[in-house]
């Protein structure tokens, strides 16, 4: 989920989202306006595992971005 707050979602926008996992770019999106002026999420398909850690950062079309982090923790289900 991204909060971006925009009255002109078709020219200030969340420009590019970059997905890091353990430091490394896994997928990178480009975009040319935001589907809404506050809050919407994008959906992408990452392979992570146990102690992984996912960074996403937005970067907005005008200027700064903000990134944060996700640590994957093992499934409580999982057996050793």
């Amino acid at each position: 989920k991204v909060t971006h707050p925009t009255l002109f979602p078709a020219s200030h926008y969340i420009a590019f989202i970059d997905i890091k996992n353990s430091g490394r770019i896994v997928t990178s999106a480009a975009y040319t306006s935001q589907p809404s002026k506050t809050s919407f999420t994008y959906s992408f398909p990452v392979n992570a595992g146990d102690g992984d850690i996912l960074e996403v950062t937005a970067t907005c079309s005008f200027f700064g971005s903000k990134t944060s982090t996700l640590t994957i923790l093992p499934s409580p289900l999982s057996t050793n």
